[in-house]
């Protein structure tokens, strides 16, 4: 079974490191040295995080202003990609060139509106979406006062979303090959390794090959920086 991320919350209780599975994820049952943010023989106080950098924080997971409906910059980019796959996925069982080649407007549509003169979607876009989860991690990060429990897992975040940038990029790119192409034969391997580009840049890619996905920073997509983010707010103590 893939597993979403290779980091696993430690909370330290004394010397002994306790090992918590998120509730909407599964990891891996052990927890080594390496993956512990702090290795201490004490329990430190808890200071609040900035409220600025909350609010940056806040913009990637719960809502910001310029998304359809107000919605966090990672669950509408989620939706976006969702909407990619699902049209790369039509292509894929198309009978004919031409059902391919209609899907491909709604893949571009989705990863980036600018891209496509129209299809489904909710308007925003894959790719703005990261772009921005970018500038907002980096904001939050710019703050003075915040954790080390937060640079640490920004890094993270910063390379889930530019991964999903990068693979945004590429499908683009294919999905217009696609538009040209002139026979199926050729155009079936393009879309088969279209489906693997959109499936990576929502939920990462276990490249290695050593079911997990994420413990290796090229792997991770947008559902890893959602993870990396969940533990923030948990230790940070923002709810959700």
């Amino acid at each position: 079974m893939l597993h979403y991320a290779s980091l696993t919350l430690v909370v330290l209780l004394g010397t002994e490191v306790a090992a918590q599975d998120p509730d909407s994820l599964r990891v891996r049952d052990s927890v080594s040295i390496g993956d512990t943010l702090v290795a201490t023989d004490t329990v430190p106080s808890f200071v609040p995080m900035p409220a600025e950098a909350v609010t940056h924080l806040n913009h990637l997971t719960e809502s910001f202003s310029s998304t359809p409906g107000g919605a966090g910059l990672i669950p509408t980019g989620m939706a976006e990609a969702e909407i990619a796959l699902e049209y790369a996925r039509a292509a894929g069982r198309a009978s004919g060139l031409a059902g391919m080649v209609r899907s491909m407007a709604h893949v571009l549509h989705a990863i980036d509106p600018g891209q496509s003169g129209g299809g489904d979607g909710l308007g925003y876009g894959v790719r703005r979406a990261a772009q921005e989860m970018l500038l907002h991690i980096d904001l939050a990060m710019a703050v003075e006062g915040v954790s080390d429990n937060l640079a640490f897992h920004a890094a993270y975040v910063t390379a889930a979303a530019s991964n999903a940038i990068r693979r945004a990029d590429e499908a683009i790119s294919l999905a217009r090959q696609i538009e040209r192409e002139t026979s199926v034969g050729a155009a079936s391997p393009m879309v088969a390794e279209l489906i693997r580009l959109v499936r990576s840049m929502a939920y990462g890619n276990d490249a290695d090959g050593d079911g997990r996905i994420g413990y290796a920073e090229s792997e991770m997509g947008l559902a890893q920086a959602g993870y990396h983010l969940a533990l923030v707010r948990r230790v940070e103590r923002l709810g959700n």
